[in-house]
């Protein structure tokens, strides 16, 4: 389970960050998670609160945004936002195509007290 493995890394580049920046407590943490990331959001989550104990974040909420998926078809060029990660093209009937957006894996915030 890769999960795991993200979810100490993030913790490990948000200590980075606190020890950098001089903030306090963590409150939140925001994530965003693309459909093509082949990272599952709930996984991710459970994998987040588990390796988050003793760490900066120990107290902290994490959210998760999901990233919608766009594909372009590679045959008749029309960009669709699939439902789910395998998809058919709703113009030509072609399977998937290059992924445009969903691929995404990121911090996109934090929530911090002020270090007093």
């Amino acid at each position: 389970m890769h999960e795991t493995s993200l979810a100490l890394a993030l913790i490990e580049k948000i200590e980075s960050l606190k020890i950098e920046r001089g903030f306090g407590d963590v409150k939140k943490v925001f994530v965003e998670i693309g459909m093509f990331s082949n990272v599952v959001p709930e996984l991710f989550y459970n994998a987040f609160e588990v390796a988050k104990a003793g760490s900066c974040v120990q107290a902290a909420e994490l959210i998760i945004e999901d990233r919608r998926g766009k594909l372009v078809c590679d045959v008749c060029g029309c960009e669709y936002f699939p439902d789910i990660p395998i998809a058919v093209c709703p113009n030509c009937g072609e399977l998937a195509g290059k992924i445009e957006q969903g691929r995404e894996l990121r911090l996109l915030g934090l929530e911090v007290e002020d270090e007093d």
